[in-house]
């Protein structure tokens, strides 16, 4: 269970390092609606309003979500920024942080 969670860090870590991510409610907003999104991650620690919002959004725009048992402040290590919102842009980053996503 650690060496998945430690890869999914990695994985993540390494899509923010590339710029293929996008941090934040707004941001990430803003990208779904570009139709430039692949694969939106959501904390389980964020509000049921920020959640529904923003699943509402990507499910208009047929955008995967995956709600992940991550909270804000370990998002916020591995992305540098805290947040509960990570939108990933790049198909390859989605699909390999799609599977380690628990």
């Amino acid at each position: 269970m650690e060496a998945e969670r430690r890869k999914l860090n990695d994985a993540l870590s390494m899509a923010c390092k590339a710029g293929k991510v996008a941090l934040g409610f707004d941001a990430s907003r803003l990208l779904i609606k570009k139709g430039k999104v692949s694969l939106l991650l959501i904390s389980a620690a964020l509000s049921s309003r920020t959640k529904k919002q923003i699943t509402k959004t990507a499910g208009d725009l047929q955008v995967k979500c995956k709600e992940i048992n991550i909270d804000l402040t370990d998002f916020g290590k591995i992305t540098g920024k805290c947040t509960g919102i990570v939108a990933i842009a790049d198909p390859s980053f989605a699909r390999k942080i799609d599977v380690l996503a628990l």
